[in-house]
Order: C-alpha cells, then sequence, then structure tokens
C-alpha cells in the first residue's frame, strides 16, 4: 500500500502519495516539462476537483505544487520545482 501525507493549502488538507517514487508517472513528466497545474491536477487526482471548484490561480497551483514537492523531500533528492503553467 503506498504511504500518504497531508498538505494543507488554502484551508484544505490534501492527501498525496508521501514519497516521489510512488507518484504518477505523467505527474513527474509534467513538473519535468514546467507544467505546474497538470503536475497538481494529476498529483491531486479525485481531491482536483474540489481544488478547481476552489477557482484557483497558476500562481495558487504554482504554490501547491512547491508544498508538495518540499513536504515528499523531493526537493533533497534532486528533483527542481517547475513554473507555474
Amino acid at each position: 500500500m503506498t504511504e500518504t501525507t497531508t498538505i494543507e493549502h488554502n484551508g484544505t488538507n490534501y492527501t498525496v502519495p508521501a514519497s516521489p517514487d510512488d507518484w504518477p508517472f505523467e505527474a513527474v513528466e509534467a513538473m519535468e516539462q514546467g507544467k505546474a497545474l497538470t503536475f497538481v491536477r494529476l498529483m491531486l487526482g479525485d481531491q482536483a476537483r474540489g481544488y478547481l471548484r476552489t477557482n484557483p490561480t497558476a500562481g495558487d497551483g504554482g504554490e501547491l505544487m512547491k508544498k508538495i514537492i518540499d513536504s515528499t523531500g523531493a526537493q533533497s533528492r534532486g528533483e527542481s520545482p517547475a513554473s507555474a503553467d
């Protein structure tokens, strides 16, 4: 079973895989291509519908992406965050 971690963003908790090794392949690809919003949507999975109902901006998506990356330790593994798209 995949271990998860909880990210708090704008008063809402989101659950994502705790290890970058368990991230969806397409999310990693989106991160490498600098597609922050696609990364967030893929990482949130079914939770993305609720997040999109908050009418997030590109900057907000980039902020959530950074929180996900920071909380899962991807930064320390050599991954670099992408810019918002």
